[in-house]
């Protein structure tokens, strides 16, 4: 496979646009405290801010192997921010073989301000089978908080139902 290199040394599969358009290949963004991502600046601060602004809204975040490393400074102030901000509000999981040493790098007066804390050491996969176990709970939980997801699966079950006939 050939790779090109941008202006900016990222190996890439395809021709990055030279504009302010987004990349059309993925594009790592490191935990480390300079980050020089000129040509991507736009849209990396444009999904900061959505990240930010979902964090405002969030009744739970689910953080999934990412260590928290002491260099990336900005995901700790965002989780920290949203955590102040709404306080007693946020419920946190962590899911990673390490839970309990990103808990303590995330710290506990941070995670103080959440609503609850919940660590899970184990993999993604076993995460996955977990939460497979709970679909029932959690789906009938969604059905009478959300009409939405209620008609959903009212309209499902309607469905089943026509093409059992």
């Amino acid at each position: 496979m050939w790779y090109s290199v941008t202006p900016v040394g990222v190996f890439s599969p395809f021709d990055e646009p030279s504009g302010d358009g987004i990349p059309a290949s993925p594009l790592l963004i490191t935990p480390v405290r300079q980050k020089s991502y000129d040509m991507y600046q736009t849209t990396i601060n444009s999904l900061w801010q959505q990240a930010e602004d979902l964090l405002g809204t969030a009744s739970k975040v689910v953080i999934v192997g990412y260590s928290f490393p002491p260099t990336d400074t900005r995901a700790l102030k965002l989780l920290g921010n949203a955590l102040a901000a709404r306080c007693g509000e946020i419920s946190v999981e962590i899911v990673a073989p390490d839970a309990a040493g990103i808990v303590s790098r995330i710290g506990e007066e941070l995670l103080s301000k959440a609503k609850s804390v919940t660590s899970h050491d184990m993999k993604f996969e076993d995460y996955i089978q977990l939460l497979a176990n709970d679909i029932p709970c959690l789906v009938k939980e969604a059905a009478a908080e959300y009409d939405e997801i209620r008609e959903w699966i009212e309209r499902i079950y309607f469905l089943n139902q026509a093409e059992s006939l």
